[in-house]
C-alpha cells in the first residue's frame, strides 16, 4: 500500500472505445475513449512497518480520458 499512495495502479476493469471516420482521401478523424470503473485496496496492517504504520488507510481510484487526432496523408 505504502509505493500505491503514489501510483494507486488498483484498477480491475476498464471500457474503451473508438473510431475513425475518412474525411476524403487526405484527412481522416479519428477519436477514442476510455473508462476505467473505480477500484479501492485498504492496508489491513500485517506487513512490514510501513504497513503497520499505514493500518486502515485506503486507496481508490478511478480515471476516464479521450483523445481526437486528425490524420493529414501527403
Amino acid at each position: 500500500m505504502f509505493a500505491n499512495a503514489l501510483f494507486p495502479a488498483i484498477t480491475e476493469h476498464h471500457v474503451t472505445g473508438g473510431a475513425t471516420y475518412k474525411i476524403n482521401q487526405a484527412f481522416e478523424v479519428t477519436g477514442s475513449t476510455f473508462y476505467a470503473f473505480k477500484a479501492s485496496q485498504t492496508e489491513n496492517g500485517a506487513g512490514d512497518s510501513f504497513s503497520r504504520l499505514g493500518k486502515g488507510t485506503t486507496v481508490d481510484m478511478y480515471q476516464y480520458g479521450a483523445q481526437l487526432a486528425l490524420k493529414w496523408k501527403f
